[in-house]
């Protein structure tokens, strides 16, 4: 569509360990319709607790008219929680998330997701990191394809090599 949208971020440093920057948006996102206008706000928080623990939290709502059914309102929302403690060159992380696609406009099935990654790091060579996420998705409706069909839970498994230049 030919329509335009409109997109704010409003960064707060309250005290120097602590960062909340609040995102939002509003304007029509479909390809097929330049009226129905999609909104949402997000918020994130982050708290640097000692030099070698930091925890974050996000939030999201969104909702558009006619993302799923003509003339109706769809909604969505979620919140994450992060934990990150460093050690000399090593480095290890949780996130917890959660996401509430009640009418299915985000993800196509209307739905209740959750996920838990595990993240440990290390740092090999100044410019060489190694990093893995190990991943679990839930969903309370069976979203996630295999081979044999569809299932609830989705594992994952990530190896990461990072060189900088």
């Amino acid at each position: 569509n030919r329509s335009k949208t409109l997109g704010g971020q409003l960064l707060l440093t309250p005290a120097t360990p602590f960062t909340l920057t609040l995102n939002g948006m509003i304007g029509p996102e479909r390809s097929n319709d330049g009226s129905d206008a999609r909104s949402l706000f997000d918020g994130t928080a982050v708290w640097k607790v000692t030099d070698h623990v930091t925890l974050g939290a996000n939030g999201d709502w969104g909702r558009e008219r006619g993302a799923v059914v003509a003339g109706r309102l769809a909604r969505w929302n979620g919140c994450a929680g992060y934990a990150r403690a460093t050690c000399g060159s090593r480095a290890f992380s949780l996130r917890a998330e959660r996401f509430d696609d009640r009418d299915g406009a985000r993800t196509g099935t209307a739905q209740r997701l959750m996920e838990f990654t595990l993240t440990p790091e290390a740092r090999l060579a100044p410019r060489l990191l190694v990093r893995a996420d190990l991943r679990v998705d839930r969903s309370n409706r069976a979203a996630f394809e295999r081979r044999t069909g569809v299932t609830r839970t989705q594992p994952t498994v990530l190896l990461n090599v990072m060189y900088s230049f």
